[in-house]
């Protein structure tokens, strides 16, 4: 229910957040409106009371020459920063984006040369299934309210397979230090700017992920099905988490890039 003092100050006076909304700010309302008209008790903090100012005398000052020059020069500014820093963000992402491709490279041959050292399918199955149970445990012992999912030979084995293919692909070959090489800081960049980084990375990834695959192929063609269902998997999951992000339109750029 309002009250008939909160309508009369409604009526007749404006508070900061109010006088902001209109393009206010705080070093213009203390060179324009200086001291506040009225101070109400502030119902949510006892130790600051609200300022309010005035509409009419708000209103003469918006339509002062000195306010609207003022006004102008404001907008004038903050139009100068927002291109700045767009310019800005721009010669980031693209010092960002030839690192990225700089890196790649790198991670390319280093992909290339990676030997991975093959073992007997029973040998990686076993080794396979001790750590994943290791990584069980880890994680119960890390929090009882984790309900740990234990394997063995016998369990299924599509199951079997995806580890022995996980277990390859993290400890066999230098796939998480690929990664965590890629994952550039999106330090000071604009939205439209980062989601262009995010793209490229992505399809780095995609990249890194096709090489290793293939290696591990190359070593272990008994397990190419469930590469070949991970790699599809990974698509699948990505796609709507910026995973391959806009991928088809900037097709032509990303192939010029690789």
């Amino acid at each position: 229910m309002v009250t008939i003092m909160t309508k009369i100050i409604r009526d007749n006076f404006f508070n900061i957040t109010e006088l902001k909304e209109k393009g206010f700010t705080d070093t213009s309302i203390k060179k324009f409106l200086g001291s506040c008209d009225v101070e109400k008790h502030n119902p949510y903090n006892v130790k600051y009371k609200i300022k309010l100012y005035g509409k009419e005398r708000v209103l003469l000052v918006e339509k002062s020459e000195n306010y609207k020059i003022w006004k102008e020069d404001a907008e004038k500014r903050k139009e100068k920063l927002k291109q700045t820093k767009i310019k800005n963000s721009s010669l980031i992402v693209n010092d960002q984006m030839k690192e990225l491709k700089e890196l790649y490279e790198s991670i390319k041959d280093e992909i290339k040369s990676m030997n991975i050292d093959k073992k007997e399918l029973d040998e990686l199955k076993a080794i396979s299934i001790s750590a994943y149970n290791d990584y069980q445990s880890d994680k119960f012992y890390q929090s009882d309210k984790y309900d740990p999912n234990f394997c063995s030979e016998f369990s299924d084995e599509s199951f079997l397979k995806r580890i022995m293919v996980n277990f390859v692909r993290h400890q066999q070959t230098d796939y998480d230090t690929f990664m965590n090489v890629i994952n550039i800081n999106r330090r000071n960049l604009t939205e439209s700017h980062s989601s262009k980084l995010d793209e490229w990375k992505s399809v780095i990834y995609k990249k890194i992920n096709e090489g290793v695959y293939t290696k591990i192929s190359e070593v272990y063609p008994e397990l190419n099905d469930e590469i070949e269902n991970q790699m599809t998997q990974k698509e699948i999951d990505k796609k709507t988490e910026n995973y391959f992000p806009v991928l088809i339109e900037s097709k032509t750029n990303l192939e010029n890039f690789f």
